[in-house]
């Protein structure tokens, strides 16, 4: 789940669902349409932040990380932007189309839940300096 904040509404946040894939420092990648509201929002105001969870059945008792940070445009050249094509291949076609463009998602602070009662900040530099990600 991916959070901006509305230029429609004031600043408000706003949610949508996009995939992303990791870099090599485990930064998020995502893929965008200059059309969605949430790209708008991100090219006006670049903070954003990134929910992601695993599958457990309480969603409550599960694992989670928030991540905080900034949206910064990606060449599709870059070598993340080459990853995310290769694990999301009809990306391809979208990219086709010529109004997607790659973000990568700069990290300022993740809220890592391991579940209940195990709640820990990471700040930006423990988590692309180190194994945190693994």
């Amino acid at each position: 789940m991916l959070s901006t904040l509305s230029q429609r509404h004031g600043g408000h946040p706003f949610g949508s669902l996009v995939p992303y894939a990791l870099d090599h420092q485990g930064r998020p990648v995502i893929l965008v349409s200059r059309l969605a509201e949430h790209t708008r929002n991100m090219e006006a105001d670049p903070r954003a932040s990134l929910l992601a969870h695993d599958a457990a059945l309480d969603p409550l008792a599960g694992a989670r990380v928030t991540l905080l940070g900034r949206a910064v445009p990606l060449e599709a050249s870059n070598p993340a932007a080459e990853r995310y094509r290769r694990l999301f291949p009809d990306s391809e076609g979208l990219l086709a189309l010529g109004d997607f463009s790659f973000f990568v998602l700069e990290p300022l602070a993740v809220r890592f839940i391991e579940g209940f009662g195990s709640i820990h900040w990471i700040s930006a530099a423990e988590y692309l300096d180190s194994d945190v990600r693994a």
